[in-house]
């Protein structure tokens, strides 16, 4: 990652193919890399001694000093050469504006192959090729050949196409931008990469993305998550319709799967999908900015009771709804409305309403507990002004968590009061529609971020099941001509994983439940309902929890009779104990290409009437959860060891589940140890919790030191193993409580920690100690760590893993 950090902010820029020939796109980027005078500048054309009155160098192998980055715009048959001098020069990266290759055939495929081979040899960054380049304009720094300058600002735009267009977009709203990087083939930068570098950009405050496809999809939820966790990113991604998709798959050279699993993707990790270019700035400024709703109800307040009427459709018709009006507020709204009022919502203020009406109105809805949001919908009357009522809004937003959005319809006036409302950081829009779009993305959006935050509750943790049997006898049937799971085995395979089974066909509701393999996102979970059960279907990722199950099962769109049977009784949570254990088996064993279940619910309880399961014959060929994009619960870490005392400690990776043992530990540490671990006293609240428990297995490893005490579990020490984005090195901190110091315990988790790393095929692992932590500095140092000290009172400690 260092040498792509260097490529996007370098010292010195060489652009292979540089021209003065007006019209061409060498000459565009040779004049937007000449806007920032204070970085070395190397034009590089066989052709030319000068351009525009610069020393132009024959290769980039002349160039006078060592180049961060190369922009290349020459033919497509000539970029593999070029690319290879770069390497040899020590170029960090390249950015590749030519087109010609993949979306060009096999020919221009056989080029970015090639490409391919030659970076991996030096450890070459590569951007595109077929792209538009990258713009930070914080830096000065545009490697493009647009004609478009945006200002510096805190949004990010990471885009495969149509980067120009959204762009001038965002100058004609008077958005700026913290970077702007077009991707183009995916040769090797992808949108993980430079998701994960925004995510320690301070500029960034949201990310807006235009997708058509993900290279590397394990990155991207693994960047996705991590960034989305506390600051928004915002999608759109064509594609949705059927046709649209094979459109895709067509203009891409690549299978596209069911665009619903994008969905699901998108909701597990945090993101808002949107479906229209304004929407991405839309929500871009709001989500980052504003408050959040907690449910899809609101309050409309209107002068127009027509247009009211507009907006119930638009709620309705987008799955919101309109809160229902508790007797304390319709008593509280009539004292200040005409008699004729008809204590109803969208809320008729009347014509004649004026400032007073509309701040009472609101504050009233405000206050009252069963109103999540409030829609103002304001139209130009003689009673009142577009730009009082916007202060007025203004005023009673700043006194509120809960969210307002207004309408501002009509000319001049009108649009001087949305400009007033949006100056204050209140969405505002000249329809209702767009109003009801609006508070519904953000309602997504704050669902989706729940998803990340929730505790699920504890999983009783045992043994796993026994799958000997299951394995040879996958083995047996993979080499069949119709690989497929006996009957027989199937019914052993769901009863070792707690899954009810009836043989004879009972009556009650039908779900279908089902796995199989996606082109891009590799294993995904299918729950659908009734005989055309795939009509109406939610789609998931394992590995599930209870509160992902239960996700799953609320998003699935089932007919009233088939929402009644699973809320009857313990129904529901049966079918979440069903969804987890059949999400385990999909990750137990990558040798299922595809399984499908009939489960029937007879009064509460669940039974499994039939399975089917094909086998995949290259299973052998993958490594450990390959046919995963999200890594599960690491079980092959646990173990343990024993105190001097005696007591039997449990080292295991920390789980959600473990948020409630995590508080106890946290809030017993005495301020001096929390100094230390911290570099501060943090407050101990849900969202610290969440950061310490919820764990990304692919990039961070945190193991707890759990032992009993009394008949309790407690937490007394652990360590945290983040991988940097550089997959070679990893960064790690211990902590143990006050009361266990002095046993050992921070040297036995050092080499369990050092262990864990060599085995993830870290390099080297690093630490940053405050200085005056001797103790830790001292144990760091007797177990091989260099230390060096540095700014601001810290110490970095460091060891390089041998083989």
């Amino acid at each position: 990652m260092n040498r792509l950090r260097k490529m996007l902010n370098p010292g010195a820029v060489a652009l292979v193919g540089a021209t003065d020939r007006e019209g061409s796109h060498g000459f565009a980027v040779l004049k937007n890399l000449l806007k920032s005078s204070d970085r070395p500048l190397y034009p590089v054309n066989p052709a030319r001694r000068e351009v525009l009155g610069i020393k132009c160098f024959p290769s980039i192998l002349d160039a006078p000093s060592p180049v961060d980055l190369a922009v290349i715009v020459i033919p497509a048959p000539d970029v593999p050469r070029v690319v290879d001098d770069c390497g040899r020069a020590g170029v960090s990266g390249v950015i590749i504006l030519s087109a010609g290759f993949s979306e060009s055939g096999p020919e221009g495929r056989e080029l970015e192959e090639e490409i391919d081979r030659i970076r991996k040899r030096y450890a070459l960054r590569v951007i595109g090729p077929n792209c538009l380049g990258v713009i930070i304009p914080r830096l000065k720094l545009n490697a493009t050949f647009l004609s478009i300058d945006p200002r510096p600002g805190k949004i990010a735009l990471i885009s495969h196409a149509l980067g120009e267009e959204i762009l001038e977009v965002g100058g004609i709203v008077g958005i700026g931008f913290s970077m702007f990087a077009s991707l183009g083939s995916l040769i090797d930068v992808g949108f993980g990469d430079l998701i994960d570098i925004l995510n320690n950009d301070f500029n960034t405050r949201s990310i807006m993305i235009y997708m058509e496809h993900i290279q590397d999809p394990r990155r991207f939820i693994s960047a996705g998550r991590g960034f989305a966790l506390t600051k928004p990113i915002i999608v759109l991604k064509p594609g949705r319709s059927e046709k649209g998709s094979r459109m895709l798959a067509d203009r891409t050279g690549r299978p596209m799967g069911d665009d619903r699993v994008y969905d699901a993707v998108f909701k597990r990790i945090g993101m808002m999908r949107v479906t229209e270019v304004r929407d991405l700035y839309n929500l871009a400024e709001v989500l980052d900015s504003y408050h959040l709703p907690r449910s899809p109800g609101l309050a409309v307040i209107t002068n127009d009771g027509g247009v009211g009427i507009i907006a119930a459709d638009a709620l309705e018709e987008r799955g919101g709804e309109l809160s229902a009006l508790s007797a304390d507020l319709e008593e509280k709204i009539r004292s200040f409305l005409p008699q004729h009022w008809l204590a109803d919502n969208p809320i008729d203020i009347m014509a004649d309403a004026d400032i007073r009406r509309y701040r009472d109105t609101v504050r009233a809805c405000l206050l009252a507990d069963e109103v999540d949001g409030v829609l103002v919908i304001y139209t130009p009357r003689a009673a009142s002004d577009a730009v009082d009522i916007a202060n007025t809004i203004i005023t009673l937003c700043r006194s509120t968590p809960k969210p307002v959005i207004a309408v501002c319809m009509g000319g001049k006036r009108a649009a001087r009061g949305r400009r007033r409302l949006l100056a204050s950081n209140v969405p505002a829009y000249a329809t209702p529609e767009e109003a009801v779009k609006t508070y519904l993305y953000m309602y997504g959006y704050q669902r989706n971020i729940e998803l990340l935050y929730e505790t699920p509750s504890e999983v009783v943790e045992e043994d796993s099941p026994f799958k000997d049997t299951i394995k040879a006898a996958i083995s047996e049937c993979a080499e069949k001509p119709e690989p497929k799971l006996e009957s027989e085995y199937v019914l052993v395979l769901l009863r070792h994983y707690g899954i009810p089974v009836i043989e004879n066909c009972i009556d009650g509701a039908e779900l279908k439940l089902g796995s199989h393999r996606d082109p891009e996102f590799r294993s995904v979970l299918v729950l659908g309902a009734g005989q055309n059960g795939r009509e109406n279907i939610s789609i998931g990722l394992p590995p599930l929890n209870r509160t992902l199950a239960r996700r799953l099962i609320d998003d699935m769109k089932a007919p009233l009779p088939v929402r009644h049977a699973i809320h009857c009784g313990d129904a529901v949570r049966k079918l979440e104990d069903i969804l987890v254990n059949f999400s385990n088996i999909i990750v137990d064993y990558p040798e299922i290409e595809a399984m499908d279940i009939d489960l029937f619910i007879n009064r509460s309880d669940i039974y499994a009437s039939g399975a089917t399961v094909r086998l995949s014959q290259d299973f052998r060929k993958t490594a450990p959860y390959d046919h995963l994009v999200i890594t599960p619960y690491p079980s092959h870490l646990i173990r343990t060891m024993q105190l001097p005392d005696g007591t039997y400690v449990l080292l295991k990776p920390m789980r959600p589940e473990d948020e409630s043992l995590g508080r106890e530990m946290l809030t017993a540490l005495s301020e001096e140890t929390l100094r230390t671990r911290f570099f501060g006293v943090p407050r101990i609240d849900h969202d610290l919790l969440v950061r310490f428990c919820n764990i990304d297995y692919d990039r961070e490893i945190a193991i707890q030191a759990q032992i009993e005490k009394d008949g309790k579990k407690m937490i007394i020490g652990g360590f945290r193993l983040v991988g940097e984005p550089d997959p070679e090195i990893g960064q790690f901190a211990i902590l143990v409580r006050d009361d266990y110091q002095k046993l050992g315990i921070g040297r036995r988790l050092m080499y369990v920690m050092i262990d864990i790393a060599r085995e993830k095929g870290l390099k080297e692992i690093f630490g940053v100690v405050l200085s005056d932590n001797k103790r830790m500095l001292a144990l760091c140092r007797s177990v091989g760590f260099t230390t060096e000290r540095e700014p601001e009172g810290i110490t970095r400690a460091s060891l390089v893993l041998k083989e």
